[in-house]
């Protein structure tokens, strides 16, 4: 085999049998969304019912550097600002979390207050989190992509549209709406459930999107210095997904949460370095107004 034949077989098109990350997995689809602003202007458009001449620029608020990640915390969901206009959230929840609900009120809250110290509040930008999960969060009325606003209890008018809340469930993409297809979401769906090359392979050719999202994923499975990383946190993802379907057994549950108990105990950590640096700067200003004062009467 000469060289040539050899770099023809190293690609997505050659891969065979079952993925060993899939684009469920917050670190692949952080380092697909990283890599190819293309990839996330896309994606953005589908989510949102944009047309591509809408979406100007796109810019991750918080990129990983995967040189320096591994072995510590790192924040997982996908931050956009867009058009320098308005934050998007993307968040990825692929096992059964009782508090999902809750976090993502609080994720969405956080993402929403962008402001600096002093900083006026007509400045705070218009947030939606998307939420891309793998369960029914509501049985009693299934859909594939749902938006909610906060809105008047009887009149149903609502009270901001500064805050949305979409919900894309990958296990009902046959409920997708014209609407949903028209916008590409039912494809979008596929690219996130596929399990092997070969699904990955059919919906390339299907859509060219889908090709450079299978080049992208190839890289960073097979041929990036961080597929160790992605492969690790795939094993975490199936563990979890494992201590679902297994209804919580004594040992599956007990590892949840001791899991769950150091994410807490990491946020609560980072929450009370926020707030002391908070005071830290209230304090600061606080001074420099009052030797301003001072100098102003002299």
């Amino acid at each position: 085999m000469n060289k040539t034949d050899n770099k023809c077989t190293k690609s997505y098109k050659n891969a065979k049998g079952k993925l060993k990350a899939t684009l469920r997995n917050d670190l692949l689809f952080h380092y697909v969304t990283q890599k190819s602003n293309h990839i996330l202007k896309n994606l953005i458009c589908s989510l949102k019912g944009l047309d591509p001449d809408e979406v100007r620029d796109v810019v991750i608020m918080n990129p990983i550097d995967y040189a320096e990640a591994e072995g510590k915390q790192v924040i997982l969901d996908i931050r956009v600002l867009m058009n320098d206009a308005e934050i998007l959230d993307i968040e990825l929840q692929m096992y059964h979390d009782e508090n999902w609900k809750e976090r993502s009120l609080l994720y969405l809250c956080r993402s929403y207050d962008s402001l600096g110290t002093g900083d006026d509040y007509s400045e705070l930008k218009p947030t939606t989190l998307v939420a891309i999960v793998d369960e029914n969060m509501f049985p009693d009325n299934p859909e594939f992509y749902s938006r909610f606003l906060m809105l008047h209890e009887e009149k149903h008018y609502p009270y901001s549209t500064n805050l949305r809340l979409n919900v894309l469930y990958l296990n009902q993409i046959e409920l997708a709406t014209d609407d949903d297809r028209a916008n590409n979401l039912d494809y979008w769906a596929q690219l996130f459930k596929s399990d092997t090359w070969e699904e990955l392979q059919a919906l390339a050719e299907e859509n060219p999107i889908g090709e450079e999202v299978a080049e992208v994923m190839y890289e960073g499975m097979i041929q990036s210095q961080e597929k160790t990383f992605i492969e690790g946190h795939q094993r975490y993802i199936d563990f979890m997904r494992a201590a679902k379907n297994s209804g919580y057994s004594s040992g599956y549950k007990k590892g949840v949460e001791e899991t769950q108990a150091k994410a807490d105990a990491i946020i609560a950590a980072k929450d009370e370095a926020l707030a002391a640096k908070d005071e830290a700067l209230a304090a600061k200003d606080y001074e420099i107004a009052r030797l301003k004062a001072l100098l102003d009467e002299r």
